[in-house]
């Protein structure tokens, strides 16, 4: 496991696996944070008023779950492809 540590933070082919690691970070962190907001907050005052920092949050939670269901899987890719084409002679 220490390996795999050293190899993800020293390798120049870990570089996308990191992004989207960090991504992936971020977009839970977001949820949660969105969730919570919601929870206590809720997203509308009961005058009917919208509670800006909770669509703030809200916003920016959608963006970064578009582009981790999107991006991730496309940097993970390209991930392998460069590691595979690489080692060919």
């Amino acid at each position: 496991m220490r390996a795999l540590v050293a190899w993800a933070l020293r390798s120049r082919d870990a570089r996308p696996l990191r992004a989207a690691a960090l991504l992936v970070v971020a977009y839970l962190a977001l949820e949660r944070l969105f969730a919570h907001l919601a929870r206590t907050e809720g997203l509308l005052s009961p005058s009917g008023a919208p509670h800006m920092g909770a669509l703030a949050v809200g916003a920016v939670y959608l963006v970064t779950r578009i582009v981790v269901r999107l991006g991730v899987p496309a940097m993970v890719a390209y991930a392998a492809v460069r590691g595979v084409a690489a080692r060919r002679p």
